[in-house]
């Protein structure tokens, strides 16, 4: 009786801190030194449409899904839906007063800290779990990755995030 109980428990806490990721909202844009983005049908490789940034700057983008190496995205401004490679697209970070930005292993703050992004700048989205973004960015040594909070993500290429 006494195992069944320590299992149940662990069953419990291990579903209580798992995040569920079914669910993507993460803005971000597209590269305006990009010379073009692929945007795909599918997860299979079918071509959509090839995008040209636009004149300033990159398209601002939501993403909605993450499927083995894809995302799905909108892109509002075209009237767009479809898949693009993971690392497609990018964030500016919102430390405005250039602090480092904690990156987490995981999508929640009681995760382990996987290391530290150094100043405000843009990173590269990998993935997404419901308002997380896993990211790629300069650390203190060179590239890393790891999760950055919704609060400290701004997906307007244009301007600065309130």
């Amino acid at each position: 009786m006494m195992k069944l109980l320590v299992i149940i428990s662990v069953l419990v806490l291990y579903a209580c801190q798992r995040e569920s990721c079914d669910q993507i909202s993460i803005k971000g844009f597209t590269d305006a030194q990009m010379k073009r983005l692929t945007l795909y049908k599918n997860v299979n490789g079918d071509v959509l449409k090839e995008i040209m940034p636009d004149e300033e700057t990159g398209w601002m983008s939501q993403i909605i899904k993450s499927d083995g190496d894809y995302l799905q995205i909108k892109i509002q401004d075209l009237n767009l839906k479809g898949w693009v490679k993971k690392g497609s697209l990018y964030l500016n970070t919102r430390n405005y007063d250039g602090q480092d930005i904690v990156l987490y292993k995981r999508a929640n703050k009681s995760s382990e800290i996987n290391g530290l992004l150094k100043g405000e700048q843009m990173v590269k989205v990998i993935d997404g779990c419901g308002k997380w973004a896993l990211v790629e960015g300069a650390g203190k040594n060179g590239k890393i990755k790891g999760w950055i909070e919704p609060n400290m993500q701004c997906g307007n290429p244009y301007t600065t995030c309130p």
